[in-house]
């Protein structure tokens, strides 16, 4: 595990600890990188941002939610 991996489990677990296992999150991709342009929570000023997103980049764009217990225990079943 590297360094970033520990410091994503580390947000994670912070932001279960704040909003809930139940949360949504909001991964933001470009169709031709890797690394979100975007990591957001689920709520009406998050998915105005996505929207603006999607006109700025348009078919370029990938948008993938998931809940922060998935997220969580993605991050275990890799380690």
């Amino acid at each position: 595990m590297n360094i970033e991996e520990i410091g994503m489990q580390l947000m994670i677990g912070t932001l279960i600890q704040e909003f809930g296992e139940d949360q949504v999150m909001i991964f933001a991709y470009l169709r031709e990188g890797l690394e979100p342009i975007e990591f957001l929570i689920d709520n009406d000023e998050s998915r105005i941002i996505i929207e603006k997103l999607k006109q700025e980049y348009g078919d370029r764009i990938i948008v993938h939610k998931h809940k922060l217990s998935y997220i969580r225990d993605t991050f275990r079943k890799d380690s």
